[in-house]
């Protein structure tokens, strides 16, 4: 069966049904007019702020509601890839190196977010105050500031609509149904939860690298400490330094743990957990006042237990 092309009525609709199913993800209404594109049945248009390969993955995704009309990576092969690609910006899209751009469009409605996640809420909070409704991966934030920052400006643009990338909220054989048991009461009385993500990898020491000629290494750190390149710190490898992110706890836990507190119906506003024990965490390596001692390893968490009394 051909996929038919899909319309803004049908983005707002399977939008709405989403935000349905996942009430607890942050949320707002969509305002009218919703769309730079004013004809009744136009599709929304989109740019795509991070096109590795979970942003690409998501970028297919999305072109199956809106016409992706900017790719944008400060790997520069990348951005170029996914413009050229028949399934995200099918050689129309405009590829750019610095997401600035794509906010400053005013025929972009939509923007995904799949960055390394210690630029995420930077860009989301940007993308909002441009009048772009969000679309951005997981794990939101790093830290609770940056929690208490992309929350202010959800409410403050709340015009537009801020989603979290959390794919298991939509799996109905497995995570949907079995939220649904639980809150039906089908497993009785809920006393405890373990939730099991394992730990992340250990590596290093790795060596320092010339920095490739398509990669602004200056923009992908960002805000975080300057370093040299090192390619184990950049692309896939980011999620196993604190600087960027949080290892597997984040990689795999923003999925298993927000699953399980949905479960228990402790993910509203005012909820979750009274105290949280984190002491019982190795590192490889040394920490110091915080900060890892050296700069050429994996220093993520790589054997914990977390325990939380709601």
């Amino acid at each position: 069966m051909a996929q038919r092309e899909s319309n803004r009525r049908d983005f707002l609709k399977t939008s709405s049904a989403f935000a349905a199913a996942a009430t607890t993800v942050p949320y707002f209404a969509w305002s009218q007019p919703a769309f730079a594109n004013k004809e009744a049945n136009s599709r929304p248009r989109i740019g795509c702020i991070g096109v590795g390969s979970m942003g690409s993955g998501d970028a297919r995704g999305h072109a199956g509601f809106g016409d992706i009309v900017a790719c944008c990576d400060v790997d520069s092969d990348r951005a170029a890839k996914a413009a050229a690609d028949g399934n995200i910006g099918k050689g129309k899209s405009d590829s750019y190196g610095d997401y600035r751009k794509v906010l400053e469009r005013d025929d972009i409605d939509v923007v995904s977010v799949v960055t390394p996640d210690h630029w995420h809420v930077k860009i989301a909070i940007e993308a909002l105050q441009a009048g772009k409704h969000v679309f951005c991966q997981k794990p939101l934030t790093l830290t609770l500031e940056e929690n208490q920052l992309i929350r202010n400006a959800c409410r403050k643009y709340s015009d537009q609509v801020f989603l979290v990338g959390t794919q298991q909220r939509s799996d109905r054989s497995k995570f949907l149904r079995a939220v649904n048991m639980v809150q039906k009461g089908l497993l009785g009385d809920i006393s405890k939860i373990t939730v099991g993500i394992n730990g992340s990898p250990t590596g290093g020491p790795f060596p320092v690298a010339e920095v490739p000629s398509n990669l602004d290494w200056d923009f992908w750190l960002g805000q975080a400490p300057k370093v040299d390149y090192r390619e184990r710190r950049c692309h896939y490898e980011f999620r196993w330094w604190y600087e960027y992110s949080g290892g597997k706890f984040t990689d795999w836990g923003a999925h298993h743990v927000d699953i399980a507190t949905w479960a228990i119906g402790q993910d509203g506003d005012g909820m979750g957990p009274v105290e949280i024990d984190g002491t019982d965490s190795k590192h490889p390596v040394d920490y110091k006042d915080g900060y890892a001692t050296v700069d050429d390893s994996y220093n993520t968490s790589h054997d914990f237990s977390v325990k939380c009394k709601f």
